[in-house]
This record gives C-alpha cells, sequence and structure tokens, in this order.
C-alpha cells in the first residue's frame, strides 16, 4: 500500500513541475575557451516568447529577466526571425497589422506588441549584443 502511495505521489510531482514551468526557451551558445570569468562579445541568445501579458488593451509584451550581463556601452540588437529573416525590432516595425518592438536593460529584454485583434502564439527572437 505505501509502494502505491508512494508511486502516485512521485507522478503526482513530476507532473505538477512540469506544467508549473515556464514556457519560454533560453538558449546561449556554449563558452569557447578557458575564460570563465571574462565575457566575450559578440553574445548571442536565441529566445522564445509563448506567453504574453496583456498592459492595456491592444498592447501586449513579454520580459526576458536577468538574461544578459552586459556594462554599458555594448550594443544591443533585438532581432524578430521570420520565415528565415532576421528583422531588427529595436525600433518599430510593422507587425500583424500593428507594431512591434523591444527594448532592453543591463539585464532584461522586453517585447512590445501593439496589435489589436490577438497576440501571435509564439515569437522567435535573438539578441546580439556586441
Amino acid at each position: 500500500m505505501k509502494l502505491i502511495f508512494n508511486l502516485v505521489l512521485l507522478v503526482t510531482i513530476i507532473c505538477l513541475s512540469t506544467i508549473s514551468c515556464s514556457k519560454e526557451q533560453v538558449s546561449a551558445p556554449a563558452s569557447v575557451g578557458n575564460n570563465t570569468n571574462s565575457q566575450s562579445f559578440p553574445q548571442t541568445l536565441y529566445l522564445t516568447v509563448n506567453s504574453w501579458q496583456q498592459d492595456q488593451p491592444g498592447l501586449y509584451s513579454h520580459t526576458f529577466y536577468n538574461i544578459m550581463s552586459i556594462t554599458t556601452g555594448h550594443l544591443v540588437i533585438v532581432y524578430l526571425l521570420n520565415a528565415g529573416q532576421e528583422i531588427p525590432i529595436n525600433q518599430f516595425i510593422p507587425f500583424m497589422g500593428g507594431q512591434l518592438w523591444a527594448t532592453y536593460s543591463t539585464t532584461d529584454v522586453r517585447i512590445f506588441l501593439r496589435n489589436n485583434t490577438r497576440s501571435p502564439s509564439f515569437l522567435n527572437i535573438k539578441v546580439v549584443s556586441e
């Protein structure tokens, strides 16, 4: 009886932990070389937006918290990866009948979408800091 209870408890814990995981995916290239304490530039991150927060009617955003560690003076370019193209979104671009853009800080990247119809189910993003 204890064995069945423990198995049910284990399966429940596994199910709950996978359901509560964040849907955003962050992957960074592996570092090359022996300098583990220094950061070489350029750095590239590939991100996927799978969930949106509605800030106000027609304005959606998604923030990737603490994904970068850059110092002042480094250029950061955020790209939308769409149909094999890399489209810079550091400024407003037309997208889905609205506008798409990105902002960043030394640690965070935030993606915005102004659209009166709906937000896309996902977006692939590339962040390059030089």
